[in-house]
């Protein structure tokens, strides 16, 4: 059972290799992006509300999907998250398919998570620091993704 779950994660993250179509690349892509986001909004061990709505109103700006779209991307992220052993898995096709404004994008996002419930917690901030590193967000694009997201909330 387990072997047959990871193939099948495995086989929609291959997506993004080359050689597939545009809508499988991008479907891999936004399931790696919100498998980080679901592996953020877990990061304070608080899985809040406020969290989770963050997650899923950044996903549905962000890629434009339908609340059955958006529902089916979440479900699979958690999915992916609880299978996954590192967030290589992830940054490797956004950092491999995304470039530099895109990459700062999604640290906003993950900042937005992080601070839905009006704070960032130390484990919050450690996974974004994270995540900008593997993703070779300059230090600059960091600081100006959090100063956007802190600016909209509470």
């Amino acid at each position: 059972m387990l072997e047959a779950l990871k193939k099948f994660f495995d086989q929609r993250l291959a997506g993004a290799e080359p050689g597939h179509d545009e809508d499988e690349r991008a479907h891999a892509l936004q399931l790696a992006t919100a498998a980080l986001l679901v592996e953020m909004k877990r990061a304070d061990g608080d899985d809040a509300l406020a969290d989770d709505a963050a997650m899923r109103a950044v996903l549905s700006r962000h890629f434009a999907l339908g609340d059955m779209e958006l529902d089916r991307l979440v479900k699979l992220a958690h999915d992916r998250a609880d299978h996954s052993v590192s967030l290589h898995d992830f940054t490797r096709l956004i950092h491999a398919h995304f470039n530099d404004e895109q990459k700062a994008t999604i640290v906003e996002m993950l900042w937005r998570v992080a601070y839905a419930d009006g704070r960032i917690d130390a484990h919050e901030e450690a996974l974004v620091r994270k995540v900008a590193d593997l993703l070779y967000v300059p230090p600059i694009a960091f600081i100006q993704a959090r100063e956007r997201a802190t600016q909209d909330k509470p």
